[in-house]
C-alpha cells in the first residue's frame, strides 16, 4: 500500500464486500469476528468442516480477494500477536513473521542521540503490551537485547530502555496516551552532529525576541528545536523521477513539408485563469501520446485537447476545421478562429505531457487539465467537460 490512502481504500473495500457477504450468507458463521484493513481473526463453536465450507464461501465470493487461513484449537498468531488459550481465557505474546529480519536502526547511523537511545524503550515497551505474562515478557526482552546488541547499541542503553518499561505497568501501558498540544514555533534544522551547536546559540539567544517590544507577544516561549533527515545513499542512488537529458518544451520536427512546425510554441510554462502548469517533457510535431495546448495569440485564450497519434497530425485537422470554417458543436477550435478579428495565423500549438497509458486514462488527463488551467468556456476556448 504505497499511497497514503491504501490503507483507507483497502479497508472500505473490504468492509464493502464483507457487509454483503454476510447479508447473503445463510450457513453457520463465527460468533466471534474482527478484521483489522485484510487481516481477520475469529473464533466460533461450529464444526471443523462447517468452518471450512464458511472459509470457501469467502474466498469464492469475490475474484480480488483471496485469503489464506490457520485454524487451530490452542492458538492463533494475528497481526504481531500470538493469541493462546489458557484455562478459561487467553494469553497474548508477541509474534514474528518468519521475513521479519530486525532491522533496526544501526546505532553508529547519523541520527540524534535521543532518537536511538528511544528505540530500544519503544520496542520493550511494545513487549510490555504484548505479554501478558511477566515472565513471557522477561523472556522475549533477552531475545529483544541480543537483536539490539547485533545493531550496535551499548549495553546501557538497551538495559536502560527494558528496565524503564519494566517498571510499567501492563494496564497503563495499554491506555492511549494523549498528546499534548503546544504553541511553540518549530525551528527545524537537517541533522547534523555539529548542529548542536546551533541549537545551544538558538536558546541562549533566545532572550533577544522576547525582551524585543514587536516579536515578544510572538516569540513568548522558546521555538521546537527539531530535525529533518538530510539526503542518505538512497536518496542519490534511486530517484522519484527519471532524469531526463532532452531540453523541455515543443520544438519543430524540422521536416521540409511539415505544416504545423510554423505554428510550434516553445514556452516554459502554460498559462491559464486557474493556474499555471510548468512543461517537463520534450516535444515535437511527431510525438505522439501527448497532452496539447493550442493558443489564441489575439486573445490569449486556451485550448486543451488530447490525441494518442501524432500531435502534428491532430494539429493540422485542427487546421482544416479552422480553413473550413467548420462550425459543428464538437469542433470549438474551428468556431472560435472563425470569430471576428481571428484567423488561423493566430494559433500556436504546443506539448502539455506525454502520456503512455491507455486511451481512457489519457482523457481523463485532459479533463483535468482543463479543470486546474481554467480553459472551459468563456474563459477558455474548451466546451465539453465530462469524467464520463
Amino acid at each position: 500500500m504505497g499511497t497514503k490512502m491504501g490503507p483507507s481504500y483497502a479497508n472500505l473495500f473490504v468492509g464493502f464486500i464483507e457487509h454483503q457477504f454476510f447479508s447473503q450468507y445463510h450457513g453457520p458463521k463465527p460468533q466471534l469476528y474482527g478484521r483489522y484493513i485484510d487481516d481477520c481473526i475469529g473464533a466460533t463453536s461450529s464444526t471443523k468442516e462447517e468452518l471450512t465450507q464458511f472459509i470457501t464461501a469467502v474466498n469464492s465470493f469475490h475474484p480480488a480477494l483471496k485469503y489464506t487461513w490457520q485454524i487451530s484449537d490452542t492458538s492463533l498468531a494475528f497481526l504481531d500477536i500470538q493469541i493462546s488459550i489458557e484455562g478459561n481465557g487467553l494469553c497474548t505474546s508477541v509474534y514474528y513473521k518468519p521475513t521479519d529480519s530486525h532491522s533496526y536502526l544501526l546505532y553508529s547511523s547519523s541520527h540524534p542521540s535521543h532518537v536511538k537511545n528511544s528505540i530500544p524503550f519503544s520496542q520493550f515497551l511494545r513487549l510490555r503490551r504484548l505479554c501478558s505474562d511477566d515472565s513471557d515478557f522477561s523472556e522475549k526482552s533477552e531475545t529483544m537485547c541480543q537483536f539490539f546488541d547485533k545493531r550496535g547499541y551499548p549495553v546501557s542503553v538497551v538495559q536502560a530502555g527494558y528496565h524503564r518499561a519494566q517498571l510499567i505497568d501492563r494496564q497503563a501501558a495499554l491506555q492511549t496516551a494523549e498528546k499534548e498540544n503546544t504553541d511553540r514555533i518549530p525551528f527545524t534544522l537537517t541533522f547534523h552532529p555539529h548542529n548542536h551547536a546551533v541549537r545551544s546559540i538558538i536558546l541562549k539567544n533566545f532572550k533577544l525576541l522576547q525582551n524585543d517590544s514587536e516579536t515578544g507577544t510572538i516569540f513568548s516561549q522558546p521555538p521546537l528545536i527539531s530535525f529533518k533527515r538530510d539526503k542518505n545513499i538512497g536518496n542519490f542512488l534511486v530517484r522519484s523521477s527519471f532524469q531526463t537529458y532532452d531540453q523541455s518544451g515543443t520544438f519543430k520536427c524540422a521536416r521540409s513539408r511539415c505544416k504545423t512546425c510554423p505554428f510550434i510554441h516553445n514556452i516554459e510554462k502554460i498559462s491559464g485563469p486557474k493556474r499555471s502548469i510548468k512543461i517537463i517533457d520534450h516535444f515535437t510535431c511527431t510525438s505522439a501520446n501527448v497532452i496539447y495546448c493550442i493558443t489564441c495569440t489575439y486573445c490569449n485564450k486556451l485550448y486543451i485537447g488530447e490525441t494518442g497519434r501524432r500531435l502534428g497530425d491532430r494539429f493540422r485537422e485542427h487546421l482544416r476545421d479552422v480553413e473550413r470554417n467548420d462550425k459543428d458543436a464538437s469542433k470549438p477550435v474551428a468556431r472560435h478562429f472563425n470569430l471576428p478579428y481571428h484567423s488561423k495565423q493566430h494559433m500556436a500549438v504546443c506539448g502539455l505531457s506525454l502520456h503512455l497509458g491507455s486511451s481512457e486514462s489519457r482523457k481523463t488527463l485532459e479533463q483535468k487539465f482543463i479543470f486546474q488551467i481554467g480553459t472551459l468556456n468563456p474563459h477558455g476556448i474548451n466546451e465539453r467537460f465530462s469524467f464520463n
